[in-house]
């Protein structure tokens, strides 16, 4: 008895590998001087959106693969993808969660001898030790 193949399986991790690329490219073309960091950004989030689809794809996969019993070939392409997929969504997000808990870059300084006043650190800064 032959097993057919999983084209989902296959897909999903392809697909995990191409975001994952253009994810990693993303950043290197701004620095290359190839675009201008809005467009790194729009890169990033697609791969991250191309992580999310191929995570998907790739546990649809997981499932075909085991359901209709194929190749256990496939099933190793089906992880992979979801895994691949799943850092690559998970590493913009831990980014975007942490640049929402630093302070805006408006409210830093570099002006020593006249520094502006600060307005959203002075809240935190309470009860501060002086």
């Amino acid at each position: 008895m032959t097993r057919k193949k999983s084209f989902v399986a296959r897909f999903g991790f392809f697909l995990a590998l191409a975001s994952a690329l253009a994810g990693l490219i993303s950043g290197a073309g701004n620095r290359w001087g190839l675009w201008n960091f809005h467009t790194g950004f729009t890169v990033l989030l697609w791969a991250a959106y191309g992580g999310l689809i191929a995570a998907t794809v790739s546990l649809v996969g997981v499932v075909v693969t085991i359901a209709g019993k194929r190749m256990k070939r496939d099933l190793v392409w089906a992880v992979l993808g979801f895994f691949l997929g799943a850092v690559v969504v998970i590493v913009p997000l831990s980014w975007s969660r942490e640049a929402k808990m630093t302070p805006s870059i408006s409210d830093i300084t570099t002006d020593t001898v006249h520094p502006p006043k600060f307005v959203k650190i002075v809240p935190l800064r309470s009860g501060a030790p002086g």
